[in-house]
């Protein structure tokens, strides 16, 4: 296993001004207090930063149960490699910027905090999955910084990813929310000790395409991020 620096994470930055002005302001509250927190920020950022090459995955995670929940069968184990570290780095705000005679203006895009993100893999029978875990110092962050992974594992498109993020930055701690169309990805905002923001993003590849495992879609995959939502602790 290699720990990567702002990979999956970098990709945020290219986002369209539009979609990064959506992220900013759909904020949520960070006020937990009432689910239970077991994790904080910094929990997870000092994991992150100490996961060694081949470690395991750092949650208390039952990934059978969690997979059993949704009914599946058959072998579960760790996939390889089993958890994978990755750091985005904070991106100052860039200010709006005059028009010229040859160019349109330019708006101004919000700052970004820096970010931890966990990937912890799994494989049930012929299905990967995986198991991010992203943490923010800014609450509203902790869902919008996995937009591109959301994408990717959703397969949805940028207007899709608009219409979804604003309901899941906002859900309730512990909620699922699904995206759009089969329910691909499912995504948590986890209860939070202190302050800052913690998100869990579930999704499967299977085949020679690397698609969505149509069996651990929807209902199927809501039960899945559930149950791995509540072993988000060390």
């Amino acid at each position: 296993m290699m720990r990567t620096r702002g990979t999956a994470l970098a990709r945020f930055a290219a986002a369209p001004a539009a979609l990064v002005t959506v992220l900013a302001t759909a904020g949520c509250s960070s006020d937990s207090s009432d689910s239970g927190p077991a994790v904080s920020v910094q929990q997870v950022r000092a994991h992150e930063e100490s996961l060694a090459e081949g470690a395991p995955c750092p949650f208390k995670f039952d990934e059978v149960k969690a997979l059993r929940a949704s009914g599946v069968t058959g072998r579960v184990g760790p996939g390889t490699p089993p958890a994978v570290g990755d750091a985005g780095p904070a991106r100052p705000a860039t200010p709006a910027q005059p028009s010229s005679s040859s160019a349109p203006a330019r708006p101004a895009i919000p700052g970004t905090p820096e970010v931890w993100l966990i990937t912890c893999s799994y494989r049930a029978n012929a299905t990967d999955v995986s198991v991010a875990v992203l943490a923010s110092p800014a609450a509203e962050s902790a869902v919008s910084m996995l937009a591109p992974l959301i994408v990717k594992g959703g397969e949805i498109s940028t207007a899709q990813l608009e219409a979804f993020l604003p309901g899941a930055m906002t859900a309730e701690p512990g909620a699922v929310s699904l995206t759009p169309g089969p329910g691909a990805a499912a995504v948590v905002r986890v209860p939070v000790k202190g302050e800052g923001g913690v998100a869990l993003l579930v999704t499967t590849e299977t085949g020679s395409d690397h698609s969505p495992d149509p069996a651990l879609s929807g209902e199927a995959l809501r039960k899945v991020a559930a149950a791995f939502a509540e072993g988000v602790r060390f």
